[in-house]
């Protein structure tokens, strides 16, 4: 499913400033014109202007209600300095999902791509990214696998789990480029 179409560039520098020293998103004061009254004006500027815009998700992003409707703030930041619409994914290249320093966000041409900058699984049994181990009844060997669109593929079973992991390095750098990650 397609992300929510972002409000204007023109009317996100109207509500908000971007620090990029410390890729933060902060509410400006806002005019009358958004508001029933005097009062409840004075009262959003008195809780919101001028501090740090939205917070942290469960999933570790930065996120912000803008117009009744939910965010990520990297593709809001995406939005104020380049003016385009973001794409669906953005990659946070350090794998920090907080860190939304414009230099830390790229835009991946495909899934894939984003999906490739993932670190070791937690409970992988080798401890290597793309190594599987293969116990057998008289040698145990290692199957490197990249994931291709979706797809797992094999490449080639090998003695040593560094071997393994060798050949999913040569084959992610091919595929994925600067996106690459060995783990």
């Amino acid at each position: 499913m397609a992300p929510k179409s972002l409000p204007s560039q023109a009317h996100l520098n109207q509500r908000l400033s971007y620090e990029p020293d410390t890729g933060t998103l902060i509410w400006k004061a806002r005019p009358i014109g958004g508001f029933k009254s005097y009062r409840a004006m004075a009262a959003w500027n008195g809780r919101f202007a001028g501090k740090v815009a939205g917070s942290l998700n469960e999933e570790g992003y930065w996120v912000i209600r803008i117009d009744h409707h939910i965010y990520r703030s990297s593709r809001v930041i995406w939005k104020m300095v380049t003016g385009k619409e973001p794409p669906a994914e953005i990659d946070h290249h350090d794998l920090d999902r907080g860190n939304n320093r414009f230099g830390n966000l790229r835009a991946p041409d495909n899934l894939s791509k984003n999906r490739a900058n993932v670190p070791t699984r937690r409970h992988s049994r080798s401890g290597l990214k793309g190594v599987q181990i293969n116990p057998t009844v008289t040698k145990q060997t290692y199957t490197a696998y990249i994931s291709v669109n979706g797809r797992k593929k094999n490449l080639g079973c090998y003695d040593t789990p560094e071997e393994a992991h060798e050949a999913y390095c040569r084959a992610s750098r091919e595929l994925h480029g600067e996106f690459h990650n060995p783990g």
